[in-house]
């Protein structure tokens, strides 16, 4: 059994996909961290609750495992405010991002013809540019 040689080939590669940055950005942004804050607060209230039905059993049972649990709710409830804390600054660092800005969003994949001697690490720069919603620009560095 031999090996056929092809022209070319067709890849999935990841493509950068960034956004320049405009109200409606700063908006969905926005929205999205507000229900990660949202989310923040419905586990922490939920972290209270459970934990204060569990521990006043507990507390009847073994007192100094209560006291060991108690610590485990407040560690749990702690990793939440920080949670929340760190998405109140990402909010800061989006109202502080100048108008026409871009901003890395994250990565797409890409269907590309590659045939021999095209050049991958040029086709792994490649971005998409895109402002509220509608691609302007596909930058790449092939030929």
């Amino acid at each position: 059994m031999g090996c056929r040689l092809v022209n070319e080939l067709t890849l999935l590669i990841p493509i950068a996909m960034k956004s320049v940055v405009t109200a409606n950005l700063r908006q969905e942004l926005t929205d999205e961290i507000q229900e990660g804050i949202s989310q923040m607060d419905l586990e922490i209230q939920q972290i209270e609750f459970q934990g204060r039905r569990a521990l006043s059993a507990l507390e009847r049972e073994d007192l100094k495992s209560a006291m060991a649990f108690r610590g485990r709710i407040e560690e749990e409830k702690k990793k939440r405010t920080d949670m929340k804390s760190e998405l109140l600054a990402k909010i800061e660092e989006i109202n502080a991002l100048p108008e026409g800005t871009e901003i890395q969003r994250g990565t797409v994949q890409a269907q590309v013809v590659v045939a021999p001697g095209t050049d991958l690490a040029a086709l792994s720069r490649s971005e998409l540019l895109i402002k509220d919603g509608i691609i302007l620009e596909i930058r790449s560095e092939t030929k």
